[in-house]
């Protein structure tokens, strides 16, 4: 009876999907292997979206984001028979977490300039959360061993970027696609420990470096700042020390 407003969904096929001009895959959008994206939407006031699709298919929905308090469903719901001339519905219940983990991307040369557009996939390390559904492998992306895909998102305009996670697992994020001219962070950024409440009052701040290049130009390396704000006074562990420099 409570309706969930401002949860994006993309719509799957299972192939062979019906002839049509495919459109363009979202950058944060997952791919499966015998999927093929189809359309994005968005619940309105009432928590009801609705897809116009062929009949003889199968069709999926997944989660890319959900309205903040509410953790985003990793798993791939599909119909379980190939759709008729019949109007369908899908019950997809959210899960509510007060626990946020936050990234916040900024200029070390300036804080207040927060850098946009950075892709960000989250990791879960093994077990899986209990009471959640996996996805299956996506196509074309690097998984880490001993951990599972839950989510792929962007930092905003303010370089921000946060995820509500359930209680009790620990956590890694790694830049899938760097915004222009900057080089791609490839290093897995992980919570020390398993994060189970939220606070503000402990903050760690970690420094790292990206090449800024543009064309006709060679520039030195410029520090970017990457904030994991991983609230509840969780340390961050960071991965492959070697390959970054603190600033000073």
């Amino acid at each position: 009876g409570v309706f969930i407003p401002h949860a994006t969904y993309d719509l799957y096929v299972r192939e062979p999907g019906p002839p049509t001009t495919r459109p363009d895959v979202p950058l944060d959008a997952v791919v499966f292997a015998g999927y093929s994206f189809m359309q994005r939407g968005v619940t309105d006031a009432q928590g009801r979206l609705s897809f116009t699709v062929r009949v003889g298919y199968r069709w999926c929905l997944r989660e890319v984001s959900a309205p903040e308090g509410y953790v985003v469903d990793p798993a791939l719901h599909c119909s379980s028979t190939p759709s008729s001339n019949v109007s369908s519905n899908t019950m997809v219940s959210e899960v509510a977490s007060p626990i946020r983990l936050s990234l916040h991307k900024f200029s070390s040369g300036d804080t207040t300039a927060g850098v946009p557009g950075a892709y960000y996939a989250l990791f879960v390390r093994d077990p899986f959360p209990v009471g959640f559904t996996p996805a299956p492998t996506p196509q074309g992306l690097a998984v880490p061993s001993g951990m599972s895909l839950w989510a792929i998102a962007h930092t905003d305009a303010a370089g921000v970027l946060g995820f509500n996670v359930p209680s009790g697992s620990r956590w890694c994020v790694r830049e899938l696609y760097a915004p222009a001219h900057y080089r791609l962070d490839g290093t897995l950024h992980c919570t020390s420990v398993p994060l189970v409440t939220t606070s503000g009052a402990n903050v760690t701040h970690l420094a790292v470096y990206e090449d800024l290049a543009m064309t006709g130009a060679t520039w030195p390396e410029l520090p970017l700042a990457l904030l994991l704000s991983l609230l509840g006074g969780v340390l961050v562990l960071l991965g492959e020390r070697s390959s970054y420099r603190q600033s000073r």
